[in-house]
């Protein structure tokens, strides 16, 4: 950012020229330099320049004190580029060297048939082989030997080469020890053989027996297994061997459990089981189930199911606690109590789920202030928030001393419902603190903007948009936007952006009736979850005076609010409220043809949807593809950037 005393005054800017013949030559220099397909890239920087309107224009030579703070970065990266080349030119060579050698090591490490070899570690040569080895590193074959000091059996950590291959690697690393073929261990051979037959045919023996289980054995000399410890041997899952195998049909009285899963298996079965395991308590298939469990088992059910009915009964008494009371519900003269909507959602659950303890007592203190008023007001609504946050509900006399009964309500809010002029409205007792009421309901909201994940934006009807069809003229759309307490506006500005295709300089979202400033964050306005942002297009603004005095002085230029700012006229930069305010609108069956794909464009599009190609300009100008920069007519490359025009 530069201040304003460093621009210094325009006319003094305007004394001296530019050389832009210069500055292009400067700037293919500096490319030339460039080496080809490296990982830098370069980006065009434009400086805007703004002229008052009806001036005669001129190119202005650059303020002294940005230029010299152009010129210090520009040094400082030219010594961060050189450091690079620098880097990058010494791991190049490394890695050429690296590559040198390992061509030559795979020249030598194939092996001819009956010919002798070496065993190397498969770890260390594969480090060797992506330069991860570090300098200095030994070849390190000591992971290849077993306790007899000779090679292992296990050929997946080993990799035989040839014995040029080894001398070659030897003498540029060192290190050993040297392992031959006739270095193998028979002795580990033999045992390690063993182990792998015993695990085949213990593979094979217990498939057979899980075979046979799974074939239910439905007969009185049956025995009964448990069917979830069965399943998750079959799936190979971890099973302690020394456990016993029918721990989870044994009740806590020793008995079989009546509510355990199990299966039935033969004899046979169970014999070959207890080979494998060796710990099994025999509960035979006519085994009664103990009846002491069954007993409780029964009890229980008949508990839970005289519950469920006990607490439908209590949600078909208390009708308006289960079911919102509607203002047109409300008698005149009839009195209603107010309950905490806290309370009233975990009496709903509790009444919908049996196995859920009993609500507390309702307490209606936290509905009051310090002055024993109504610390909210339950009359107001929130037509900010797509669903409405309720903080109370009302219900009838009748339901409030039923619950008096039941939950120890005795201290209540009164309501009644008075009807004046054919107007419905409410008087409480204790009454609204004013002084509270405000207050509070703040609290209450900063409390639920912490909360924000999500929000949903407003946006009317525009024909423009391609988010809305003939159907839906005249309707507007709501769109869901995720974010967050501390996100800036101007950050919901670009993802209302993505959403919609309205740019953000073409945005005044607003909240609860205050419009919002880009330097704020959502937090700052108290925005609440799911609440609703407004969106309103800035071309339906109401125009504002641009003079100060209702007549301007003679030969002061008025301005309108649509007229186009210099710095990005004509390019595809400007906002659409721009490019309409400068070509009269067109006929929405007219369309533009794309000078480079032929494709049939409608109005309006700045791009062509196909190949991204400037839409063309009636005064013959063409947009650069690569900065947008209008061109005249028979320029054949972009005068700023020098891309060559699209054809």
């Amino acid at each position: 950012e530069i201040e304003a005393h460093q621009v210094g005054d325009l006319d003094e800017a305007t004394k001296s020229l530019w050389n832009g013949t210069s500055l292009r030559r400067s700037a293919n220099s500096l490319k030339a330099k460039v080496k080809p397909n490296s990982d830098l890239s370069s980006k065009n920087a434009y400086m805007l320049v703004y002229t008052r309107s009806g001036r005669e224009t001129k190119e202005p030579y650059p303020p002294t004190l940005p230029l010299e703070a152009v010129e210090h970065s520009n040094e400082k990266l030219q010594m961060i580029v050189n450091k690079w080349h620098d880097e990058h030119d010494h791991e190049q060579a490394i890695r050429a060297q690296h590559r040198e050698l390992y061509e030559e090591f795979m020249r030598l490490a194939p092996i001819s048939k009956n010919q002798t070899f070496y065993w190397i570690s498969v770890h260390w040569l594969s480090t060797w082989i992506s330069g991860e080895l570090p300098a200095g590193v030994n070849i390190d074959n000591h992971s290849l030997l077993c306790p007899h000091e000779k090679v292992i059996s296990d050929i997946t950590k080993m990799k035989q080469i040839s014995p040029a291959a080894w001398e070659f690697l030897h003498e540029k690393f060192g290190g050993g020890p040297t392992l031959t073929k006739e270095d193998c261990c028979l002795q580990c051979a033999i045992t390690q053989a063993d182990e792998l037959q015993a695990q085949v045919e213990r593979k094979k023996f217990q498939e057979n027996v899980k075979r046979q289980a799974r074939s239910q054995y439905k007969k009185p000399d049956g025995i009964w297994i448990s069917k979830e410890w069965f399943d998750n041997w079959c799936k190979d899952e971890a099973v302690d061997d020394a456990a016993d195998i029918s721990e989870l049909l044994i009740c806590e009285h020793g008995n079989l459990s009546p509510s355990a899963s199990r299966t039935p298996v033969s004899p046979d079965v169970w014999v070959s089981l207890m080979q494998i395991f060796q710990r099994g308590t025999i509960f035979k298939y006519d085994c009664t189930p103990c009846e002491e469990c069954q007993e409780e088992i029964s009890q229980r059910k008949q508990e839970f199911k005289q519950t469920k009915a006990d607490r439908a009964q209590e949600r078909n008494t208390l009708k308006s606690l289960w079911k919102p009371l509607r203002n047109d519900q409300l008698v005149e003269g009839e009195n209603y109590f107010l309950i905490p909507n806290t309370w009233l959602q975990t009496w709903k659950e509790y009444v919908t789920k049996p196995m859920l303890p009993k609500p507390p007592d309702i307490d209606t203190s936290e509905m009051l202030c310090e002055h024993n008023l109504l610390s909210f007001n339950p009359e107001l609504k929130e037509t900010f928030v797509k669903q409405e946050y309720k903080a109370v509900q009302a219900i009838t006399e009748e339901d409030w001393t039923e619950l008096g009964s039941r939950y120890n309500a005795k201290k209540g809010i009164l309501m009644s419902a008075v009807v004046k002029a054919g107007k419905t409205s409410f008087e409480y007792i204790p009454g609204l603190c004013e002084e509270c009421v405000d207050i509070v309901y703040e609290t209450n909201l900063k409390c639920r903007a912490i909360n924000l994940k999500k929000l949903w934006v407003r946006v009317p009807y525009c024909k423009c948009l391609p988010m809305f069809n003939r159907q839906d003229i005249g309707k507007d759309r709501i769109c869901y936007i995720t974010t967050d307490p501390e996100e800036e506006v101007s950050f919901l500005k670009l993802k209302v952006t993505q959403a919609t295709g309205i740019s953000p300089n073409e945005q005044e979202l607003s909240y609860r009736g205050e419009v919002l400033e880009d330097s704020k964050t959502l937090f700052d306005y108290l925005i609440v979850h799911e609440g609703i942002v407004k969106l309103k297009l800035t071309e339906e603004l109401e125009e504002l005076p641009t003079q100060q005095s209702a007549t301007p002085k003679q030969g002061t230029p008025t301005v309108s609010k649509r007229e186009v700012e210099e710095g990005f006229k004509g390019s595809v930069l400007a906002s659409s409220a721009e490019l309409s305010a400068e070509e009269p609108q067109e006929p929405d069956d007219q369309k533009w043809t794309c000078p480079v794909c032929t494709l049939e464009n409608e109005v309006g599009i700045s791009a062509c949807v196909a190949c991204d190609a400037p839409a063309p300009r009636a005064d013959g100008g063409w947009a650069c593809s690569q900065c947008t920069l209008i061109n005249q007519e028979h320029a054949k490359e972009c005068e700023t950037c020098l891309h060559p025009r699209a054809s």
